[in-house]
This record gives structure tokens, sequence and C-alpha cells, in this order.
């Protein structure tokens, strides 16, 4: 971590979110997924799904570091029972200040709000070249399931139950 990042963490609200501050997280989401830099322009600042709220992190008053949530049922296969989750997507860190922690203090943030929300799991999905990134955030890889596909793998993490309560068959829905 470096004396001169001053880092200010915030879940927003997506509708709270100005024009101005798309803007800059649209031009930080380019920097950090190049292959993707078409998708943010202007002040579209998310990928697939418009997130329900986003943890920002700003240095010096611009963001450095995102994720965006979304509240999502997963349902169990074996009883068809629905668990509700904090979806996790489109994390990412500015190129520039990479390499000090922000994202592991990003994770971290978002668990503390999760956690908050009354939520039992965090739920994502990520490429194989981040899963030790997210488990070293304390996510947990799960066996292949019906929404890994291709280079997909699911990540959950445990909030307020356990490990053990993740159900062993489910279909987010």
């Amino acid at each position: 971590m470096h004396s001169q990042d001053r880092r200010k963490w915030s879940l927003v609200r997506e509708s709270d979110i100005s024009s101005d501050t798309h803007e800059a997280l649209a031009e930080m989401l380019a920097r950090a997924y190049p292959a993707y830099a078409g998708i943010f322009s202007g002040r579209r600042s998310w990928a697939w799904a418009r997130p329900e709220a986003r943890m920002v992190g700003l240095a010096d008053d611009r963001p450095v570091a995102q994720l965006g949530l979304l509240r999502q049922f997963v349902q169990r296969g074996e009883s068809g029972e629905r668990l509700l989750v904090g979806e996790v997507g489109t994390v990412a860190v500015d190129p520039g200040f990479q390499g000090r922690g922000i994202g592991r203090e990003l994770l971290a943030q978002t668990a503390t709000e999760l956690a908050g929300l009354a939520l039992d799991f965090g739920y994502l999905t990520c490429s194989p070249a981040v899963i030790p990134f997210y488990e070293g955030a304390g996510w947990h890889q799960l066996p292949h399931s019906s929404v890994s596909a291709g280079d997909s793998h699911t990540m959950i993490l445990p909030l307020n139950a356990s490990l053990s309560a993740w159900p062993r068959t489910f279909q987010a829905t």
C-alpha cells in the first residue's frame, strides 16, 4: 500500500451514481478489461446485468476499484427451495493501482456489506486465472455445476451460513 493512496470505500445504490461517476467507472473498467473496452463507454459502466449496487473504492475522488452487486435467487436442485445470494460481478482494480492490496480490500469491504444484508452467501463466476485471488479472500470454488460453462467457474463465499449449507445442486433463477 502506498501512503499517497487515500482511499474511501462506499456501497452505492446504482440509482444514486451520477453520470460523471458512471463515465469515470466506464473509463476505469475499459482500462481494466481492454478486451471488452467497447462495452464500457459514456455512461455505460456495467457489462452484462446492470448491478443493484456497487462497492466503489475512490483514491483522490476518482474510482480505482469497483464491483457490482445484485441479489439473486439460486434454486436448490434437491428441494426446489430458493436461496437469496449476493452475486458479485465486474470486479476491477484500475491497472495503475494493481499490486497494492486494493483488490483484497475491495473483497473484504464487500464481504462485510453482504453479510450486513443478511445474505448467507456471496456468489460469482470467474475464469481459472483468478481463482487463487478469490480463494485468498475466502471464496470457495465449487465442483462443476449447472452454472459453470466453458472457462467460467463458480465461487461462493459463506457469510451468514456454513459452507456445508450450500446446496449440492443448484440453478440460478
